[in-house]
């Protein structure tokens, strides 16, 4: 290396422990989850197993609108919202000890070595943030804790978009990490489940002429609580209204995902995070695809048909 590189690294490692002595206290461990909402929600469903361990924990987020997330499972983890988190000095000098702002996410820590387990004989995804935390893998997820706030406002949006409480469906085709279906069977399964008697609405997207709505993530469980059912793409969103009371049918693909299906290694009830009672999760090959508004109709139609 070069007089001139030595001299750029020693200033850059002056720069961190700048960094570091401003921004970080010397007794609190600092995650950074700057993934997915899926990821930030199992990282935050552990984090009270840290607490109950008498450690000081904070995480670091890029992204304001997912603020509330690690408080609906302890109001003792500190969230900080940083855009300009410094990724470059962290990669370079960071490590993995109280104090230092920690990348928490298998790629960031393990390279890709860690995914290449999940989905193999049982391991999933929370299993590798289990891991990353020194946690059993046997450790189950706190149940989050949705406080009741928001009820006036879906109740609004259910007004403007003329529909009914449990018997809408709240269909999310979007995801930003699997296939996607075809707006042609999206809109066929909206069709089905209007002849049915259940009103169709999509999430942030239109599809022919059926509602679409918006909502805040925060609102997402209780949204969905209201609704009574929905059908989702797998995506970050499921983790999120996993524990909703509603009847929920998760699509997966059928693909390998790391060493095994994404319901092997990133399933809900896998997981652990939901209810057996309340989840129908289908594998999205050709006979699925086929069969999917009888498996609809067997899992949601008992209730509201007619």
């Amino acid at each position: 290396m070069s007089v001139l590189a030595l001299l750029r690294s020693f200033l850059r490692f002056i720069k961190w422990k700048l960094y570091i002595k401003q921004r970080f206290a010397a007794d609190r461990w600092y995650f950074i989850s700057n993934y997915g909402i899926g990821d930030l929600y199992l990282l935050s469903s552990l984090l009270p197993r840290l607490i109950s361990q008498g450690k000081k924990v904070s995480i670091i987020i890029d992204k304001e609108n997912r603020s509330f997330i690690p408080s609906l499972f302890s109001e003792e983890v500190e969230v900080i919202f940083d855009p300009s988190i410094q990724y470059n000095l962290i990669k370079e000098f960071g490590q993995y000890k109280v104090g230092n702002p920690i990348l928490l996410h298998p790629i960031d820590l393990l390279g890709s070595g860690l995914l290449q387990v999940i989905g193999f004989d049982k391991m999933t995804l929370i299993d590798s943030y289990k891991i990353l935390l020194n946690l059993p893998i046997k450790t189950i997820p706190s149940p989050p804790l949705f406080k009741l706030e928001y009820i006036d406002e879906i109740t609004r949006i259910f007004l403007d978009n003329e529909l009914v409480k449990g018997k809408t469906v709240l269909l999310c085709p979007q995801a930003n990490s699997i296939s996607i279906l075809s707006e042609s069977i999206w809109l066929k399964l909206a069709f089905f489940l209007k002849e049915t008697g259940f009103i169709p609405v999509f999430l942030n997207v239109r599809i022919g002429a059926f509602p679409t709505v918006e909502f805040p993530l925060f609102y997402s469980k209780e949204f969905c609580d209201y609704a009574g059912h929905i059908i989702s793409l797998r995506s970050g969103f499921c983790d999120l209204i996993a524990s909703s009371s509603a009847k929920k049918i998760i699509l997966y693909p059928d693909e390998l995902w790391q060493s095994g299906s994404m319901i092997d290694g990133a399933g809900l009830v896998a997981m652990n995070l939901c209810d057996n009672a309340d989840i129908l999760e289908l594998v999205l090959n050709a006979y699925n695809i086929e069969n999917l508004n009888k498996q609809v109709s067997s899992f949601f139609a008992p209730e509201y048909v007619g």
